[in-house]
């Protein structure tokens, strides 16, 4: 009598389990002179037996295991483990790949998740694609089942990161802002230190006021909104030695400006699309150990453009240096000094000169306290523009996470000089802003994907200048993502 094609199915099923038990030993001892019985097993059983001949170098015999199991579910999601291990064993990077991702998809619980997002990412190694490794290296970390297990993907992920000549960086962010185009807090445009003289009907003198230089637009007076900002930074490890690394290096910028409605009414012939910016730069970066004391020296020389409201604003060149020099096992000093030459694309050259020098104290649990000093020199083809900046910044950081959320506070203060300015008449002794700003910084450790969490920045800033049309006051909440590795 003929068999129904089901009975025909379990029946290769059985030879084929039975097969694979004898193939790995399963059955234990000598294959007996005798026919062997049918063996059944369950499908968890199945599996595990699929996955031990992966692990136990019998891949063929894992595969076709896998194959029985998924021509009975595609969707066993075990079984496209078990078949990734298998071509991982084979050295088949781009089935064992296709595998995982398979084995992702249908899973059902997070940790088998977690293996498979730790199969996949082997295979993607395997491959050379290491940046899609690193990437599923950041899913495993999400998923791991315990702490010990996530300091070990972090562990191993930093190795993949030292190991691939590529690193790629993204930055995205969002800032409501109650001024996004620096405009100013007052409707009134005045000089300090420049008067006009108050005379009664006889010609005597009775006061003096500031003298007035105009009333400002809309358009010049603080306006609500958003800014948004995302940026890539990508590198490429073209040398390496013991003590010094070479990199090729690439960044790309772009900065939105969207006004809220109210500022659409208060200033309707403002175009916000002229607060836009673009930049982009290639370059090259070189880093070098110095003598045994852990002093890290960078040089690094740079092309740039960068664009204003649609239009091409300047192109520049530029060329640096950077030292890290630990002081002790907690504090290290840094400082750096960069020299930009610029061509603007109105005509003219410009020049921008920036230092810095820092010191950050790393307490022993985690904490970090550090400070610094910046100073800049910007030469512009308009002299009225020309201008000096100091500033001094703290920053408090927290080592370990406090309800859930790593946290740090930053305060700092700025002082830029524009020496020529002048508004219609000279600024007496130049225009002089002051600054003062503060930040409050959250990530939100708990929350995760691929290894990245949001975080939520509140800043505060106020200017005080001595030319009324500069004073401005800022609040802005920033929100963004922050990586955990």
């Amino acid at each position: 009598m003929q068999r129904s094609a089901p009975a025909r199915r379990r029946s290769r099923w059985a030879a084929a389990l039975v097969c694979a038990a004898l193939a790995i030993g399963i059955s234990g001892g000598a294959v007996p002179a005798q026919p062997a019985q049918q063996l059944t097993f369950t499908l968890p059983e199945a599996r595990a037996l699929a996955l031990q001949a992966a692990m136990g170098g019998r891949p063929d015999v894992a595969l076709s295991l896998t194959q029985q199991l998924l021509d009975q579910d595609p969707e066993d999601a075990q079984a496209h483990l078990a078949r990734s291990a298998a071509f991982l064993a084979k050295r088949d990077w781009g089935a064992a790949y296709k595998g995982g991702r398979m084995a992702f998809r249908f899973a059902q619980t997070k940790d088998q998740k977690f293996q498979a997002a730790r199969v996949t990412s082997t295979a993607a190694l395997g491959g050379e694609r290491q940046m899609l490794s690193q990437f599923w290296m950041r899913r495993a970390g999400d998923l791991a089942p315990t702490e010990v297990d996530r300091k070990k993907i972090e562990q191993q992920f930093n190795y993949l990161k030292a190991k691939s000549p590529w690193n790629l960086r993204f930055r995205f962010g969002a800032t409501p802002s109650s001024n996004v185009n620096g405009g100013a807090d007052s409707a009134f445009n005045t000089i300090d230190g420049a008067y006009i003289y108050l005379a009664n009907g006889q010609g005597e003198i009775i006061g003096v006021a500031p003298l007035p230089a105009g009333t400002l637009s809309p358009s010049a007076q603080a306006l609500s909104g958003v800014v948004t900002r995302a940026s890539v930074f990508a590198s490429y490890r073209l040398n390496r030695t013991e003590t010094s690394q070479t990199h090729l290096t690439g960044h790309l910028s772009a900065r939105e400006v969207f006004l809220s409605q109210e500022a659409k009414d208060f200033a309707p012939g403002f175009d916000a699309g002229l607060l836009s910016e673009q930049n982009l730069s290639l370059g090259f970066a070189h880093s070098r150990a110095l003598g045994d004391a852990g002093s890290i020296l960078g040089l690094r020389s740079t092309l740039k453009r960068h664009m204003q409201g649609g239009a091409h604003s300047f192109h520049a060149i530029s060329a640096g240096a950077s030292l890290r020099h630990p002081l002790s096992d907690a504090l290290t000093f840094d400082a750096g000094f960069n020299h930009e030459a610029r061509k603007y694309g109105r005509g003219g050259n410009g020049e921008v000169q920036s230092a810095n020098l820092g010191l950050t104290y790393r307490f022993a649990n985690g904490n970090k306290l550090s400070g610094a000093l910046f100073g800049t020199q910007n030469a512009t083809p308009n002299i009225v523009l020309e201008n000096d900046t100091i500033a001094a910044q703290l920053r408090f950081s927290l080592g370990e996470p406090v309800l859930s959320m790593l946290l740090s506070a930053g305060l700092g203060y700025a002082e830029t000089h524009y020496p020529n300015y002048w508004v219609g008449v000279p600024v007496p002794g130049g225009r002089k802003d002051e600054a003062v700003f503060f930040d409050i910084n959250a990530t939100f450790t708990k929350l995760e994907y691929a290894g990245f969490s949001p975080s939520v920045k509140l800043r505060r800033k106020r200017t005080d200048s001595n030319v009324s049309r500069f004073d401005t006051a800022e609040w802005a909440l920033s929100f963004g993502l922050q990586s955990n590795f």
